[in-house]
């Protein structure tokens, strides 16, 4: 089955502005199902994590070493705010153990 390149959120640009202003190595990564963004600065024990706007990001990265960012649209309905199958196959195999499309993995 041939995938198609992943879709970019609207909001992402001021996502990824944000955290590079603040210091962040952030780096978009296009393949699907795999989260989003890389972000590397300090350390973090859970690095999984979602994020809605450039704030709420910014607090999500504020520890961490290496992020796994994925970048969904406040403007999109809850249901286009899920993470896609492929997303949830992606971190099924990372985590070793079944997720739901609802997770959040923050530790929310």
């Amino acid at each position: 089955m041939i995938r198609r390149r992943a879709s970019r959120d609207e909001n992402e640009p001021e996502i990824v502005s944000a955290l590079r202003k603040a210091g962040y190595m952030v780096t978009p990564i296009s393949c699907a199902g795999v989260p989003d963004l890389l972000v590397i600065k300090p350390w973090d024990r859970n690095p999984i994590h979602t994020a809605r706007t450039a704030e709420e990001a910014l607090e999500k990265c504020r520890k961490s070493m290496i992020t796994l960012l994925e970048v969904k649209n406040p403007e999109k309905p809850k249901s286009d705010q899920r993470l896609t199958r492929d997303q949830v196959d992606w971190w099924t195999e990372a985590l070793g153990k079944p997720i739901s499309s609802d997770a959040p993995y923050s530790g929310e």
